[in-house]
């Protein structure tokens, strides 16, 4: 029974060990494969109006990681004179989840460390709350 014991523990560490690099290399692989790929901000074309999709917020409603870098791209754009304006979407099914807000909050505190206000004024002037109609109004028969 104790050399069963002990074979099974090493079947299980070193296979612990053979799926921690196994995905190592394939997260390298990835990074390989994306660099080309990555889009830079001097390297963007212009256009009128960039998109920022939501990405999920914290649990005390703040922005997250991935949201924070999609504003922060967005911004950077914007002060490229890459894009003219930001149309900031994401989820707003409740009171207490509001990806756009967030958003906007977290483009407010940019701005206030760069020290400049000028381009929040683009960014909440076409502000209008959409809402889609509920799915049992929707298709009501």
């Amino acid at each position: 029974m104790r050399k069963f014991l002990r074979a099974f523990f090493h079947i299980v560490i070193y296979t612990a060990i053979g799926a921690f690099f196994l995905m190592g290399f394939l997260r390298v692989g990835m990074l390989i494969f994306a660099w080309p790929r990555t889009k830079i901000v001097d390297d963007s074309r212009a256009a009128p109006v960039a998109l920022v999709l939501g990405a999920g917020l914290n649990r005390d409603g703040t922005a997250g990681v991935v949201l924070q870098d999609r504003v922060e791209t967005a911004a950077d754009l914007y002060f490229a004179g890459k894009v003219e304006k930001l149309l900031m979407s994401g989820d707003n099914s409740t009171i207490y989840y509001n990806e756009p807000i967030a958003m906007l909050e977290y483009a407010i505190s940019l701005a206030s460390q760069r020290k400049t206000s000028s381009w929040i004024m683009p960014v909440v002037a076409p502000m209008i709350p959409v809402t889609a109609p509920k799915r049992s109004s929707a298709w009501m028969i």
